[in-house]
């Protein structure tokens, strides 16, 4: 997770609104898969456990 939280916030943070989240599954599977290779996991949809970690991580960022 050291690795997947930076990459997959630098990714979101190259939109011109990375507050929408629309449309992240796919892009958040390609990340997981490229550096969670010991950990897989399939991001099945918005309420995936991964997804909501990946999401509140954001959140608490933006909040604190």
């Amino acid at each position: 997770m050291a690795y997947f939280v930076p990459v997959l916030r630098k990714y979101v943070g190259a939109f011109d609104n990375p507050w929408v989240t629309d449309g992240l599954v796919g892009p958040i599977q390609t990340i997981w898969n490229g550096i969670m290779k010991d950990w897989p996991h399939t991001i099945s949809d918005e309420m995936d456990a991964i997804y909501h970690l990946v999401r509140d991580v954001f959140v608490f960022h933006t909040v604190c």
